[in-house]
């Protein structure tokens, strides 16, 4: 598994190196957003795991440019901005997942270890509704008629929904089938997704997906307006 590690501090990058080494993973390292571009672009990796804070640039700008060039690759961003509108910022520049430092050196092997393994699913199915059709090949969503952009956490916690076929979804089965973690956060994080979600939907009313007091989401396929 081969990892690009983008942070512009040496002892941090090295030491970031040597953590993922000890675990068998293939480490690339870029020290500049330029530099992390450049080699996000021409190589292929597992998981990127980026730093914020660039001698030429903000890891978010790297995050968007690379989903705007189609580089799917999972990213992490591992930083010490927590407060929660740089998370959500996070999420919305394409982020899969965001850790604050210090971190745990096993809480972010996990985690990376679930980005990989993501990342690598091949998904085929297309989901279709009265006013809905979600093509998880070719990572689509037509909304009555009209193209909605989605994050990539944002369509992964679409298709599970739509899986559970209007059944209701406990928010610890979203936070471990989309992002895969296993134990359930301390953060609203499945809350502030679905809350983005729904308004990429107009759906602050929540009658395409439906709130279950105390227990998580459900999706109603049928007639929403």
């Amino acid at each position: 598994m081969r990892i690009l590690v983008v942070e512009d501090q040496p002892d941090i990058r090295q030491a970031l190196i040597l953590t993922l080494e000890s675990e068998g993973f293939l480490v690339d390292s870029a020290s500049t957003a330029r530099e992390a571009v450049f080699k996000a672009t021409v190589n292929q990796y597992s998981v990127i795991v980026l730093d914020l804070n660039l001698p030429d640039g903000d890891g978010m700008t790297v995050c968007h440019e690379m989903r705007q060039d189609n580089i799917e690759t999972p990213v992490l961003m591992l930083t010490i901005r927590c407060e929660l509108q740089e998370i959500v910022k996070g999420f919305d520049t394409g982020a899969d997942d965001y850790m604050t430092k210090p971190y745990s050196p096993g809480e972010l092997v996990a985690r990376l270890k679930s980005l990989a393994r993501r990342g690598t699913k091949q998904k085929t199915s297309v989901y279709r509704t009265d006013y809905l059709e979600l093509n998880t090949r070719a990572r689509s969503l037509i909304f009555y008629g009209k193209d909605i952009v989605l994050t990539r956490r944002e369509f992964d916690l679409l298709q599970h929904l739509l899986e559970r076929d209007g059944d209701v979804v406990h928010r610890e089965d979203l936070w471990e089938q989309v992002w895969g973690w296993d134990d359930y956060p301390l953060h609203n994080t499945v809350d502030v997704h679905i809350k983005k979600l729904r308004d990429k939907l107009h759906d602050r009313r929540g009658r395409v997906i439906q709130t279950v007091r105390g227990v998580g989401y459900r999706f109603n396929t049928e007639h929403a307006k």
